[in-house]
């Protein structure tokens, strides 16, 4: 049985626990990596969590966007520890994408 939000600790985290990686994610976000990106020549998928404080989900949309192949997922009700607050939905997610490129290149 998967971990609903009420089982895990981060939740209960205070924000100034968070602030270290939010400066940290600030500090980088002049830097411009769209070059890169955008010669990724094999699909994508960007998972992401819509309640995610630490990579909210107007960078994921950023980052899918930068990438040609990418397909954005956005998953409601999850926060940062996608892995653990859903998943079951994070293994579907994966494997889904895994089935969709099977047989690629």
């Amino acid at each position: 049985k998967g971990l609903n939000r009420g089982d895990y600790q981060v939740p209960l985290l205070p924000d100034w626990w968070l602030a270290g990686p939010a400066r940290l994610l600030a500090a980088l976000q002049g830097l411009d990596r769209r070059s890169p990106l955008a010669r990724i020549p094999c699909p994508v998928r960007v998972l992401a969590a819509e309640e995610d404080r630490i990579m909210p989900l107007e960078r994921a949309r950023a980052l899918a966007a930068a990438i040609p192949s990418a397909r954005l997922e956005a998953v409601e009700g999850s926060g940062h520890v996608l892995v653990l607050e859903q998943p079951e939905r994070f293994v579907r997610s994966c494997l889904d994408f895994l089935a969709s490129v099977a047989g690629y290149g």
